[in-house]
């Protein structure tokens, strides 16, 4: 599973680009009142500006006037795109005549969000196209043993999600500037380079557990995937990724049963992962075809002003997949039962990754739909409860129903329910981690899952519990924590106006 941010307005990419810029040094703590030199007290510096000049603004003509207002208290329209994100002084004025409610008696009727039905049923698919690997387990376990197969996926599970991750995001930061020629060919180099790092840590994974060949393979077999699934999923092609894989699955589930051979399941597997492998890099090295010029600058351009956003997005990843895969990794050989009951978040996922993206459309069609910012502030907290709500309702529904699949086989424990209860809050967390992500605040959310992952392996050495406490118990604790400071880390961002604009 990998978490990317789509591409982010035009005028607020531009607005960043300028704030950015070195020779701008204005930040909002340098907007200062011009009778009182006191610094904006909300946050938001154009709650503060809306404020200060409501009395004079309502009372104008047209914006034209705002706008002599504001350059005459020495708003220029460097200041307008660097701290309020705006591209001149006359469009902040006239942001700022209609919240003052200057000439008009109510904000103009923003229709609801198009509801493009097709692309929500791609992105709910998701989680159901995440799952069809675990139908391909049984028949490579059947050819590694334990210790090394647990070790190659573990690190094959971290290295694939964290490297997709990054090159999802550079191939992101092409399409904001419409250069998809640099997108396509981000996405197939890091697809190649990516099998090269796999085939490496393969091996390094065999000098220290051993397993042979076959462990070795297992690596840069599970990068293959991970990057075919993320190409495909990334140019909108999830229904050919389920064409091209759902074969190697029914024959997994056919070998489960004893219906076919362990060596055309094998064959199975690795037909139909390379296939998709390859159909997914010759897709995004034919994007842009005919375009010669690169907008970013290539690959030099590319990294230029980036390498800071791509450190903290590895991290994220890094630490997202450190906090999965330490609760369910002990027991992957061990004791399946937990891992099957934390499928629900699994096929969920995708419903997650759809309702943050609702959430922000919404958000923003909420900007035009109220006058003060205290209602935004108070209805966008509002909109972000309803759908995390949803995102827990939904992953509950699916794990309610693999307990009590277990609980009718007499698999049922505390480490089962446990882990049940943990998956329904990451639902939630998840949801508020991609609204945290979308407001760039990188920082927090690394630190959100650092101090998560020390909670839940350090709480049993510090509480010295018994050891019959399952540690799937510390994990759902650590999942609560988790929830928690991520929404501390919204509290002085979600309601801010300017991040929707």
């Amino acid at each position: 599973m990998t978490l990317t941010a789509g591409p982010r307005a035009p005028i607020m990419a531009a607005a960043r680009s300028y704030a950015a810029d070195a020779t701008i040094a204005i930040t909002s703590g340098m907007v200062v009142t011009a009778e009182t030199g006191t610094r904006p007290r909300s946050g938001d510096p154009l709650d503060d500006l809306v404020d200060r000049v409501r009395e004079t603004a309502k009372e104008a003509v047209d914006a034209l006037q705002v706008a002599a207002l504001l350059e005459a208290d020495g708003v220029t329209d460097r200041a307008a795109r660097a701290v309020f994100g705006y591209t001149d002084v006359f469009d902040l004025a006239d942001a700022v005549f209609r919240r003052a409610g200057g000439g008009v008696r109510r904000l103009r009727p923003v229709g609801p969000p198009v509801r493009d039905l097709a692309r929500a049923a791609r992105e709910i698919f998701h989680g159901p196209l995440y799952l069809l690997p675990g139908a391909l387990f049984p028949a490579v376990a059947a050819i590694i043993a334990p210790r090394p197969l647990l070790f190659a996926l573990v690190v094959a599970g971290a290295l694939g999600w964290v490297w997709a991750a990054g090159a999802t995001w550079l191939a992101y930061q092409c399409l904001n500037v419409d250069d998809q020629r640099t997108a396509g060919r981000v996405l197939a180099w890091s697809t190649l380079l990516g099998l090269v790092v796999a085939g490496l840590a393969g091996v390094g994974v065999t000098m220290v557990v051993g397993g042979g060949l076959i462990a070795a393979a297992l690596v840069p077999g599970v990068m293959a995937y991970q990057m075919a699934s993320t190409i495909l999923v990334f140019y909108r092609l999830e229904v050919w990724l389920a064409v091209l894989v759902a074969p190697a699955a029914a024959v997994g589930v056919a070998y489960v049963l004893e219906e076919v051979t362990l060596g055309w399941a094998l064959i199975a597997v690795a037909a139909c992962v390379t296939a998709a492998l390859l159909f997914g890099v010759w897709r995004s090295w034919r994007a842009g075809v005919g375009r010669t010029i690169s907008v970013v600058g290539g690959f030099r351009g590319l990294f230029r002003g980036r390498v800071g956003a791509l450190a903290w997005i590895l991290l994220y990843n890094a630490l997202a997949a450190a906090f999965l895969l330490h609760a369910q990794a002990p027991y992957l050989l061990s004791q399946v039962d937990v891992v099957v009951v934390g499928l629900g978040l699994i096929v969920t996922m995708g419903v997650v990754e759809w309702r943050a993206r609702r959430f922000t459309e919404e958000a923003r069609r909420l900007l035009t739909r109220v006058r003060y910012p205290r209602d935004f502030h108070r209805r966008v907290w509002l909109l972000l409860a309803g759908n995390v709500v949803a995102c827990w309702l939904t992953t509950a529904l699916f794990s309610a129903a693999l307990v009590a699949l277990l609980w009718t086989n007499d698999r049922l424990s505390t480490a089962v329910l446990a882990m049940a209860g943990a998956q329904v809050l990451m639902a939630g967390a998840y949801l508020t981690a991609f609204v945290l992500a979308n407001h760039l605040r990188y920082g927090w959310l690394c630190g959100g899952l650092a101090v998560a992952v020390a909670a839940s392996l350090g709480a049993p050495y510090v509480l010295g519990t018994s050891p019959d406490v399952p540690s799937t118990v510390f994990y759902l604790g650590s999942a609560v924590l988790l929830q928690i400071l991520l929404l501390v880390g919204l509290t002085p961002v979600l309601g801010q106006v300017s991040r929707y604009r």
